[in-house]
């Protein structure tokens, strides 16, 4: 099955509620959930699968919370996604 993107979600809740509704059904996509502010772990996980999707042209998106905390967290998932581009060149 094609992925047509990548989501990054903030919250468990809202993770957990994507998957119950069958979100990955209708939309075929890695959905990754951070807890917040993104573990070490997640961070490598989404390098490596920012540096599979380049190619692809695969867009990887972020669902947080519209408040000056959920900006700073997207742009900590920006600054993983900008770091795997930069260290493949």
């Amino acid at each position: 099955r094609n992925v047509v993107g990548v989501v990054v979600v903030e919250k468990f809740g809202v993770f957990v509620r994507l998957i119950e509704d069958g979100f990955l059904r209708r939309v075929p996509c890695i959905l990754i959930c951070g807890r917040g502010y993104p573990s070490l772990a997640t961070q490598a996980c989404l390098m490596v699968i920012a540096r599979e999707v380049e190619s692809r042209s695969i867009p990887i998106l972020g669902l947080a919370d519209f408040n000056p905390h959920g900006f700073a967290l997207l742009d900590t998932y920006r600054w993983v996604q900008k770091l795997s581009f930069d260290t493949t060149h």
